[in-house]
């Protein structure tokens, strides 16, 4: 689930950038990303979810997503 938009499509190939949440040391000083969780996700569903039922009202985006999985 991400803060509603509308300019993502099925079909869109996304980055995600997740950072380490284990380790020690300079892994998480220098700002290191996940491999294995981190890359490109195509979503293959999105819907919509409208939260205050008034007009300009914030909403989210509810994403179904899969991962790329070749690892280099």
């Amino acid at each position: 689930q991400i803060p509603g938009t509308d300019h993502l499509n099925v079909g869109d190939v996304i980055e995600i950038h997740i950072p380490l949440t284990t380790g020690m040391g300079s892994d998480i000083d220098s700002g290191g990303l996940d491999k294995y969780l981190s890359g490109k996700y195509l979503i293959s569903k999105i819907r919509h979810k409208i939260t205050g039922g008034i007009t300009g009202s914030p909403y989210a985006s509810i994403l179904r997503i899969s991962k790329d999985t070749s690892i280099i």
